[in-house]
């Protein structure tokens, strides 16, 4: 059986709890002790004051696999959030019993038909043409295929880590190209997708895909910031059956409307809730059930 502990979004130093929140993240994955750890990125600016927090989360003595979020590139380079976050390329993989776990960056716009990476939230520039945002470069596309290939002929599952969503078709939220990344998957045992981004908590299943939205370890965005109670996560358990990923229930720090009364209203296009649902999801049905 395999067993990864993920969290995404959070957003440390947006907060005035967030030294809480990394060490609630690092008990609760020591507790679940799981084969690795996956960020999905927006976890902190990238600066040396803050690279205890990746020291915190190694301390838990299993890998961390990092994922670049377009929050980590506002005042930085990708140079210098890989070299914050120990990575030789934005884009990797890496084989673990019979599953390859694959690391999109999909932090990248398309302006003037030129692919330039996010930084300093350059997608919101005004100029000629349009501005293609989130993307995922030809290159890294053709990356993709032959990783997912390679899984193929090696009778190997694949689960897809991202930043952002691969079926979100609201503006700017999921990548733009996201129907280029799915025509990949076809005839490819893609097991499970998931990303961060979005502050929400949200399931669907694809063309027999599913993709799974890991919401926010620090707060919901509803054109302000809501502070969750806790720093949610999910582990997910992969065996030759089935998945199973096991969330949380959490709450806000301080009471709001929505929590008084049913709280199932939905922000660009995903369900705004203090969640992380859980669900069992067959290994040769796809269609996921509520756990």
């Amino acid at each position: 059986m395999i067993r990864f502990f993920v969290f995404g979004d959070l957003h440390y130093g947006e907060l005035e709890d967030g030294r809480r929140r990394v060490a609630e993240l690092t008990a609760r994955a020591r507790a679940q002790k799981p084969d690795f750890i996956v960020s999905l990125g927006d976890l902190c600016p990238p600066e040396n004051q803050n690279r205890w927090i990746r020291e915190a989360l190694e301390s838990v003595g299993v890998p961390v696999l990092h994922t670049v979020g377009n929050h980590d590139t506002d005042r930085h380079s990708l140079a210098e959030v890989l070299d914050f976050l120990g990575l030789s390329q934005p884009h990797y993989s890496f084989s673990f019993g019979d599953v390859i776990f694959v690391v999109l960056n999909t932090c990248y716009l398309q302006k003037a038909g030129e692919i330039l990476p996010l930084y300093g939230r350059n997608y919101k520039e005004r100029g000629e043409g349009p501005i293609r945002y989130p993307v995922i470069p030809p290159e890294e596309l053709e990356w993709l295929d032959r990783e997912l290939e390679k899984g193929a002929r090696g009778g190997k599952s694949c689960v897809i880590f991202s930043h952002h969503s691969l079926i979100n078709d609201f503006p700017n939220r999921g990548l733009y190209n996201q129907a280029e990344v799915r025509a990949l998957f076809q005839g490819r045992d893609v097991l499970l997708c998931m990303n961060g981004n979005d502050h929400g908590d949200d399931f669907r299943v694809v063309d027999g895909v599913p993709y799974y939205l890991v919401n926010s370890a620090a707060y919901m965005w509803c054109e302000s910031i809501v502070p969750y109670r806790d720093a949610l996560s999910v582990c997910v358990e992969i065996d030759e059956h089935e998945l199973r990923i096991t969330g949380m229930e959490s709450g806000y720090l301080e009471e709001t409307p929505e929590e008084a009364g049913p709280h199932e209203r939905t922000w660009n296009g995903v369900t705004v809730a203090p969640r992380a649902s859980s669900y069992r999801i067959e290994r040769n049905k796809r269609d996921g059930a509520g756990a």
